[in-house]
């Protein structure tokens, strides 16, 4: 497709509803389309409402992303521009990524000063399963 033809698009949609269509083709989804039957304004809410649902689609699409964008590197080629998050899908995972930190530093805190000690279960979080028994 040629930028021009992007730029309308994306001037048509919206920044943030052209970058959904994006991680949907990354991760191989299926593209939105709107009800005939709804209204602009409630289109949007409803797939402002699906993206937000589907945080680990776009952390699964930055990821492509990545990975295609070190393939162009590698085979000189021009890489993929950059993947525009809406400003709640990005406060969204850095939400995730600061609450997973900090799960990481209570594991690291049970573990005792030499990490040996057994591990306590966080109220509310469910307990690891006992690892496997070795093979005789």
């Amino acid at each position: 497709m040629r930028q021009a033809d992007r730029d309308q698009i994306c001037f048509v949609m919206g920044r943030d509803l052209t970058s959904w269509q994006r991680v949907l083709r990354l991760t191989s989804g299926t593209p939105w389309r709107a009800a005939e039957s709804l209204t602009e304004t409630t289109a949007r809410a409803l797939v402002r409402r699906q993206w937000m649902a589907e945080l680990d689609r776009w952390e699964a699409a930055l990821r492509n992303l990545d990975r295609r964008t070190s393939l162009a590197i590698v085979l000189c080629q021009q890489p993929d521009e950059p993947l525009h998050l809406p400003h709640d899908v990005a406060a969204a995972l850095e939400a995730r990524r600061a609450a997973a930190l900090a799960r990481a530093q209570q594991r690291a805190k049970r573990g005792g000063a030499d990490g040996g000690a057994v591990p306590t279960n966080i109220p509310g979080e469910a307990p690891e399963p006992p690892p496997p028994e070795p093979l005789r």
